[in-house]
């Protein structure tokens, strides 16, 4: 795995950024017990990134992973390249209700 896939890549992020990122998964992502296979880290970072209500901007996908571990989010597989975690399907929906799209 790579350096921009590893989840310590979230720790190249300036404090700033951090926060923005960590406070759009706590206000965008409700957790659940069962894991979502529908989305993964890769595509859930776009839905962030195309937030820019929220000041969304460009991450890695190991930038978006480190920032679900700092959150509690833990993956379903981590040996897997992109990481499902235990998220609603409605918390994802919400967000495509304002308009954000991951593709």
């Amino acid at each position: 795995m790579n350096g921009i896939n590893k989840p310590e890549d979230f720790y190249n992020l300036t404090t700033e950024e951090k926060d923005i990122l960590r406070n759009w998964i706590r206000s965008n992502l409700k957790p659940i017990k069962s894991v979502n296979k529908r989305h993964s880290s890769y595509g859930l970072k776009h839905y962030f990134e195309k937030d820019k209500v929220n000041r969304g901007f460009y991450i890695t996908n190991g930038q978006f992973k480190g920032a679900m571990l700092e959150y509690g989010f833990k993956p379903y597989i981590e040996y897997e390249l992109n990481w499902q975690f235990c998220i609603s399907e409605k918390s994802v929906n919400e967000l495509e209700k304002r308009g954000i799209r991951a593709v």
